[in-house]
């Protein structure tokens, strides 16, 4: 795994790159980090070149010197990304307009900053109706974008710590809280207050005292998965938090002391279906954390599991949840899983394979190798258009994924391709669900399924109560055989034979 934060052409050396559109025209563009995840970028002579094709832009060009200063800068381009551009003009555009890249006479401009400018232009064309001697002005002659150059700095990927104090009641000696970049997990056994950093934004709240209090029925807490064996284990941001997770039975379990802590869950929320940790658990959990170098936080032996499929279908609103690599899980955390809540998108089928989409700037995106998994025959047709997901997008398909209990996660090389485009083809897509309406819908499947199960178990209880209680009153009533001592100097009632032996007993 190359973290993007490692390298500005991390992208290019993956040779991911997408097709934009202005003007009818079809444009690559290849990626670099920004502050919000991946950014887009052309070549510059590239990019003059194209443009250049459409009339619009040979309009626009004729107001390059009403613009000041010029609003594009230019960037140094990387090996990486020169292998990358050559081999989208050769192979891709067969060559088509003969430019041959080098690293001191090629820059690279931000596509963002060009349809900037782009808009500009527009708004001084749109005073100016006299369009044929503008092109008569031209005199054929490509444009060049007025840029500056500059250098490229890479995003820092630090933020302000966020200390937060979280106090989970147990048996434990008091802890204090770490600073890291998001809350994580920390106990005590105190009472007291705490202030948590939440985007610049400070909230002084009470801590919790969480007592255990929840009864659990064995239909919910089964000997066989309490004392399963681990099958995996891993880290989990949930909301604002991460925590480690482990694996049992194919699901995934999570602290619940840590969420109604960090009021991601209420308490007693969702309480019926937790199971208790084993030592063996709460020793692999605390391992990992110890290992995250996290020396001041524990999970207490007392804990409660709970399962993060129940996190997703039982809470009122959507939960962000994204898995994180296992060896450096601060790595891949998104600080704005907000944004990414805010998107919509849900799912659909495609001969019966579930296929998650997310929607963006009025399009549907929908994962290409999903599709070419099932359609193998058409990754020529639809390759060009084929685009890098922004980072919030992604992990909203794996966020879809996650609520449909998908085993499989999607790659972080995927990429993505407009529904539009599928109607080129033969390809039949089912009736989508977004995520919302599944949300609701399992949820109250979910709390049908609790609401029996609960049901039932009180059913059981009362009739094993009933049965006890009849046991105990056809006890009761049941005669009792009595020993009859005889009294000193009485003879015993066994010996009187008959009357006519009592006369004779009386004469002695």
């Amino acid at each position: 795994m190359h973290p993007l934060s490692d390298s500005i052409d991390e992208s290019s050396r993956l040779k991911q790159f997408a097709w934009e559109q202005w003007d009818n025209q079809v444009i690559a563009v290849i990626f670099r980090p920004g502050h919000n995840g991946l950014d887009r970028y052309v070549l510059k002579r590239y990019v003059e070149q194209v443009l250049f094709q459409s009339d619009r832009w040979k309009y626009l060009s004729l107001y390059f010197s009403s613009i000041s200063p010029p609003l594009i800068r230019a960037y140094s381009l990387t090996s990486n990304e020169i292998e990358l551009i050559r081999q989208i003009l050769d192979y891709h555009l067969n060559d088509k307009f003969r430019l041959r890249i080098t690293q001191l006479n090629d820059q690279l401009i931000n596509y963002e900053d060009l349809l900037d400018f782009i808009s500009r232009l527009q708004e001084l064309y749109d005073k100016n109706s006299n369009l044929y001697n503008h092109i008569q002005q031209n005199n054929g002659k490509i444009p060049l974008i007025p840029t500056i150059h500059s250098l490229y700095i890479l995003p820092s990927s630090t933020v302000k710590s966020i200390s937060s104090s979280v106090i989970v009641q147990s048996k434990i000696n008091p802890v204090k809280s770490s600073s890291i970049n998001i809350p994580s997990i920390s106990q005590s056994n105190k009472i007291q207050e705490s202030t948590t950093i939440t985007n610049n934004h400070q909230i002084s709240s009470s801590t919790i005292k969480i007592q255990s209090n929840i009864s659990i029925s064995s239909e919910h807490c089964p000997i066989s998965l309490n004392n399963a064996k681990i099958d995996g284990n891993g880290w989990i941001q949930i909301n604002n938090v991460y925590i480690p997770f482990i694996i049992k039975n194919h699901q995934r379990f999570v602290p619940y002391q840590v969420l109604v802590s960090c009021k991601i869950l209420e308490i007693d929320e969702l309480g019926t279906t937790l199971i208790h940790a084993t030592t063996t658990d709460i020793s692999l959990i605390n391992s990992m954390i110890h290992d995250c170098k996290i020396y001041n936080e524990q999970i207490p032996e007392n804990a409660l599991l709970i399962n993060v499929y129940y996190i997703l279908i039982g809470t009122k609103n959507l939960i962000y949840i994204k898995i994180l690599p296992k060896d450096n899980p601060t790595l891949k955390i998104n600080r704005q899983y907000k944004n990414v809540l805010s998107l919509h998108g849900g799912a659909l089928y495609i001969k019966n394979y579930l296929i998650p989409f997310v929607c963006s700037s009025h399009h549907s995106y929908i994962p290409l190798n999903n599709i070419l998994n099932i359609y193998p025959n058409l990754q020529i047709k639809l390759k060009n258009f084929a685009r890098v997901p922004h980072i919030n997008q992604l992990d909203y398909l794996q966020l879809v994924q996650m609520y449909y209990n998908e085993d499989k996660l999607l790659s972080l090389d995927t990429l993505l391709i407009d529904m539009k485009d599928l109607y080129q083809t033969d390809i039949v897509l089912s009736k989508t669900m977004t995520l919302i309406e599944y949300h609701a819908k399992e949820k109250i499947k979910f709390e049908q399924k609790l609401t029996l199960i609960n049901n039932l178990s009180t059913n059981k209880r009362k009739n094993q109560e009933s049965f006890e209680n009849k046991q105990k009153l056809k006890k009761s009533n049941q005669p009792t055989s009595t020993l009859v001592r005889p009294l000193n100097g009485y003879v015993s009632i066994q010996s009187i034979t008959s009357p006519s032996n009592q006369q004779n007993e009386r004469k002695v």
